[in-house]
């Protein structure tokens, strides 16, 4: 007779939240068992019509697409949540209080001040892009998959467009983190 180890719950949790903190799902592609069924020309098409298999395909599956949306959803709510206060811990609590501090000790960076203004900037365009991406969304859920396949499709399309803005914005943030901490470096050396 084969054992099976069981997990805690707390143990399963712990593993579940590094794997968030791991990996955003802002930075990977949105899959679905929709996603699967529609090719990549079809998406370069003007008209981004259908064929009467994808339809078909769409409308089989929705219910799984759906779930497969509101799980996405919930992850995505999550890391936003997690980056978002990563995000301002870093400006708040590291960026400013440097710029502030180099200031009163007579020796502002200008690199620095930049640093701060983009990643500020950055920050802004962050909240912007996941409301953007959330709302449209919300929208897509909302479409009846089963009556309507092509407005779901062309809906599906806006909403990975939003998740491709929002994911650029993750990556100049995390671009300008580690120019921040390498002009820190640099500052260390020369003082």
């Amino acid at each position: 007779m084969v054992s099976i180890k069981r997990i805690s719950l707390t143990t399963l949790g712990a593993i579940a939240a590094s794997v968030l903190v791991c990996t955003p799902a802002f930075i990977v592609r949105p899959e679905s068992a929709y996603a699967e069924k529609v090719s990549d020309s079809e998406e370069s098409k003007e008209d981004n019509k259908l064929t009467p298999e994808q339809s078909d395909a769409i409308v089989q599956n929705c219910g799984n697409i759906k779930q497969s949306l509101i799980k996405l959803q919930h992850s995505d709510s999550r890391t936003r949540t997690y980056l978002g206060t990563a995000y301002e811990a870093i400006n708040g609590r590291f960026i400013t209080p440097l710029n502030l501090r180099l200031v009163k000790n007579g020796v502002p960076s200008t690199k620095l001040f930049e640093i701060q203004n983009q990643f500020t900037a950055a920050q802004s365009d962050f909240r912007d892009s996941y409301v953007d991406y959330m709302r449209e969304l919300e929208n897509l859920i909302a479409i009846d998959c089963v009556l309507h396949p092509q407005d779901f499709y062309n809906m599906l399309t806006s909403v990975r467009n939003k998740r491709s803005e929002l994911r650029g914005t993750t990556e100049k943030l995390s671009e300008l983190s580690t120019k921040q901490y390498q002009a820190v470096e640099e500052l260390r050396t020369s003082l």
